[in-house]
């Protein structure tokens, strides 16, 4: 069976970048709210063994917020992404990566 891997995205500001192994495989708009929080599937650009999922939020100044959810084979993996910074400055204010062990 393969590995199902999907991540939602629920807010944004102001923007957030997700890498897999290196290659950027999303960019949110540059915003200042929610996001749809439709699912971004990722199984088919997973491959066998571990897998590297990287994501920046990048600020553009004030206020810093993201939440981002993943799920692999099902489950929500932890922790959930809830960032949120009243001043943080500009450009990269956030990243975390997490692991995926894909069959």
């Amino acid at each position: 069976m393969t590995t199902q891997a999907f991540f939602q995205v629920s807010y944004v500001d102001n923007q957030l970048v997700a890498y897999l192994n290196g290659e950027r495989i999303y960019t949110s708009k540059d915003m200042h709210g929610p996001e749809d929080g439709k699912a971004i599937y990722i199984s088919e650009k997973l491959v066998p063994g571990s897998n590297q999922l990287l994501f920046v939020g990048i600020n553009g100044g004030g206020e810093a917020r993201f939440n981002v959810q993943l799920f692999v084979d099902g489950i929500l993996q932890g922790p959930e992404i809830e960032y949120y910074e009243k001043n943080p400055g500009k450009y990269v204010v956030y990243d975390h990566c997490y692991v995926i062990t894909a069959k």
